[in-house]
């Protein structure tokens, strides 16, 4: 199973984007700090592609900022790249996203929303394959 749940925080505004096929996505960078320190003694972490679709994209275009925490979960999806060399990527295709604040308030999608709440909490949704999505050159 492929499956994946990271916390950590968001390193940079979250990118808001169409795929060819005419669907929002929203790509982000969450760094997650590792359990055990480098070499030097400093505390390390791991930079973390992430990447949503649909409500989950719009929840996170509204709610994620640099700087804040954020609970994720989703799969590891990989692609070839369109480039000269086609290089392989990888990143998180995200399932679901709640923000945290400082307070550890956990900021929901909103429930007036009945359509996206049942999507979101159903997970009857689909996200396409990385390559019907992916644009040329990225």
């Amino acid at each position: 199973m492929n499956r994946v749940e990271l916390t950590g925080k968001i390193v940079s505004d979250p990118t808001i984007s169409e795929s060819n096929a005419g669907m929002k996505y929203v790509r982000f960078m969450l760094s997650c700090p590792r359990n055990f320190r480098g070499a030097d003694g400093k505390k390390t972490a791991d930079y973390i592609p992430c990447t949503c679709w649909g409500p989950q994209a719009e929840y996170a275009e509204k709610w994620a900022k640099k700087g804040e925490h954020a609970l994720v979960s989703g799969w590891i999806a990989t692609w070839r790249r369109h480039t000269a060399r086609g290089d392989y990527a990888w990143g998180v295709n995200v399932q679901t996203v709640e923000i945290m604040r400082s307070t550890n308030e956990i900021i929901p999608p909103d429930p007036e929303d009945e359509q996206a709440m049942e999507l979101i909490f159903s997970g009857g949704y689909e996200i396409p394959a990385w390559t019907d999505l992916v644009d040329a050159g990225e």
